[in-house]
């Protein structure tokens, strides 16, 4: 095991997969690149050969982090995505997200991670899978935003913020998540936040969840494939963090 691999989480694909040196120079080139990630990038290789080109890529992305002074801390926080991703969703299919982190376009806050590109609404915020959203988690991850960006403007596009599921979950810390949010847009139910819900709750694809011998274990998962199931698409809003939230 190298530090490199531990840096992402990747031991195991350290050990068991080749090198395919031609993806390491593809994707080295869109981690020094100026402009941002395309979106999406069709890799040409397995999730295992994406992910073991990453591992290769670390010194590249570690400079990136140092060019952007990146607290060391915060890096080592926000690569660790990578290996959590590959394992969830394998890597060649989150590839953009990969090389964000990487780039350190996107930081881990804590218990969210904040985008370093400001949008028309502020920086965007996103939900890694860390389990619970609890309250003062948030509020500290906001805190964290702003001494990184320095910034108090976020936003945020997620099927979390759809307002029926904050209705269905009520007293929930998803609802209380979501109530930070003012909606600007986006509630239009849609085919991609219906697979956004289905990977983020069951961590399988949607044609999975629709199944109904898919047993449901949690409030949250049967919320979510109960509307599936009856032919309901989620929808995925766009929110700008309340000014009392704003730290």
């Amino acid at each position: 095991m190298t530090q490199h691999a531990a840096l992402v989480d990747l031991e195991a694909v350290e050990r068991d997969e080749p090198v395919s040196w031609e993806l390491v120079d593809k994707l080295g080139a869109l981690i020094r690149r100026t402009e941002g990630v395309p979106h999406p990038i069709d890799p040409g290789a397995s999730g295992a050969a994406v992910a073991r080109a990453l591992i290769e890529l670390v010194p590249v992305a570690l400079e990136r982090h140092r060019e952007a002074d990146v607290p060391a801390g915060v890096t080592r926080e926000t690569l660790i995505d990578v290996g959590r991703k590959h394992r969830l969703y394998g890597a060649a299919s989150v590839v953009p997200w990969m090389l964000e982190l990487m780039r350190a376009d996107v930081l881990s806050a804590g218990r969210l991670q904040v985008s370093m590109r400001e949008s028309e609404h502020g920086h965007h915020l996103h939900v890694p899978e860390l389990g619970p959203l609890l309250p003062a988690d948030v509020d500290a991850a906001l805190a964290r935003a702003s001494e990184l960006t320095g910034s108090a403007r976020y936003a945020c596009t997620s099927w979390l913020l759809d307002l029926r599921l904050s209705s269905a979950l009520a007293g929930s810390n998803i609802a209380a998540f979501a109530e930070r949010f003012d909606i600007v847009s986006g509630d239009e139910e849609t085919l991609l936040a219906s697979e956004e819900a289905a990977r983020f709750v069951f961590r399988r694809p949607l044609v999975e969840v629709l199944d109904p011998a898919l047993p449901t274990k949690s409030r949250l998962e049967r919320v979510v494939a109960s509307a599936l199931r009856r032919g309901r698409n989620w929808t995925m809003p766009t929110g700008v963090l309340k000014a009392r939230h704003s730290h």
